[in-house]
């Protein structure tokens, strides 16, 4: 974690960052699904170019003061955004609203009432809100950014989970799911979980680094196989991991319990690797 640059560095859900703002996070093509008629997925087709020579489409400004504000204070600043009105966030804007030369301000009159918005696409403008001025605008595009920062870094990370750790104990199989037969799953094999909704963890050359910096600092006999979990796998990975940590640390040890979690870990890493296998088979 800290070769890659992760800012926090100790065990902790990956998740949580966006659940404690009340947010759940959804891939933007689901979102545009949900959204789509609604006031909350609205686009301002325009010609850049056009605008801004017409003085109506406006870059947005750095605020510096932004990058020092608490959460209260960034919300504040963003006040009944469109993303954040009902607890719904698309990865696209997770990702690309940290950059602030997406964003725009857009004005059919010269004086007020400004419209936040954000490039999803070649001269597609999402609309975010309405700002009674510019300087209104300027401070909650800078926020939102910020905000999104935030939400990224937090995110950012990773789970360690040796296979050895999931075998079953006293002897006993576990009921439910197995590795399948004849194939090395408990011996010499770990496997490492990283989040796939992040602005870094989503862009291929970054996974290329961090899997490669995870297979330089492993012993040489050691097996590793990564995952790239969505907010969704991620969340139901680790409801199963923190259960299942929690029984490897007690004393003694419930083993009926503790088998039962390692077969659903074993589970949830056998049907990732169907949906991997699927997805390349598309």
């Amino acid at each position: 974690a800290m070769l890659l640059g992760f800012k926090q560095l100790k065990t902790r859900s990956l998740v949580m960052g966006l659940l404690k703002e009340g947010l759940k996070l959804a891939r933007h093509q689901t979102y545009e699904h949900l959204k789509t008629g609604s006031s909350e997925l609205r686009f301002i087709a325009v010609d850049e170019s056009e605008s801004l020579e017409q003085g109506t489409l406006l870059p947005v400004p750095l605020w510096e003061r932004a990058k020092d504000l608490e959460r209260a204070e960034l919300r504040e600043h963003i006040g009944d955004a469109i993303p954040l009105k009902n607890n719904l966030l698309s990865d696209l804007l997770l990702r690309q609203g940290i950059y602030l030369d997406r964003y725009r301000l857009f004005s059919q009159t010269s004086r007020e009432d400004f419209q936040l918005c954000f490039q999803s696409g070649e001269g597609q403008y999402w609309y975010l809100g309405s700002y009674a001025d510019r300087e209104s605008g300027i401070r909650a595009a800078n926020a939102l950014r910020q905000l999104l920062i935030h939400l990224n870094s937090e995110s950012e990370g990773l789970h360690l989970l040796e296979h050895i750790l999931l075998r079953p104990l006293e002897g006993s199989d576990h009921e439910g799911r197995q590795p399948p037969p004849g194939e090395a799953f408990y011996a010499f094999r770990a496997s490492v979980l990283f989040p796939a909704w992040t602005a870094r963890c989503h862009d291929p050359q970054f996974r290329l680094l961090a899997e490669e910096t995870v297979r330089l600092n492993t012993p040489s006999h050691i097996y590793v196989e990564f995952y790239w979990l969505e907010f969704h796998e991620m969340y139901e990975f680790e409801t199963l991991y923190e259960k299942w940590l929690s029984l490897k640390s007690e004393e003694p040890a419930d083993s009926m319990a503790l088998n039962q979690f390692s077969s659903s870990l074993i589970g949830f890493l056998l049907d990732i690797e169907k949906r991997r296998e699927g997805d390349v088979s598309l």
